[in-house]
């Protein structure tokens, strides 16, 4: 996949988790799109960057954090958990990597 193909898919990621933000099921309210999860994107892209990581798959870590508790409260509690299942299959699907995918746990 080239990179032109990864940031349009990650395009169609934020595109769903901003869709999920401003919904009115979001207990957390849309503040959470422009007040966290965006600097969350920004810094882990830098921090990538920096570290020499797969800029992809943290950017997509970032904005899939917590995704599971804005698209349902229940899932709060664990939402790390239930967070990782949407970014793994993301990744099986577009094969946005190479890399293990026992990997992805650590970025988020």
């Amino acid at each position: 996949m080239t990179r032109n193909e990864k940031n349009i898919k990650i395009q169609e990621i934020e595109s769903l988790v901003k869709k999920a933000c401003f919904q009115p099921t979001n207990v957390f309210g849309s503040g959470i799109w422009n007040h966290h999860i965006r600097w969350v994107v920004k810094f882990g892209k830098m921090l990538a960057e920096q570290n020499e990581a797969d800029v992809h798959i943290v950017e997509l870590a970032a904005l899939l954090h917590d995704y599971a508790s804005i698209k349902s409260f229940a899932l709060y509690t664990n939402h790390h958990i239930h967070g990782l299942r949407k970014p793994n299959a993301f990744l099986e699907v577009w094969a946005l990597t190479k890399k293990p995918l026992k990997m992805f746990p650590t970025a988020l």
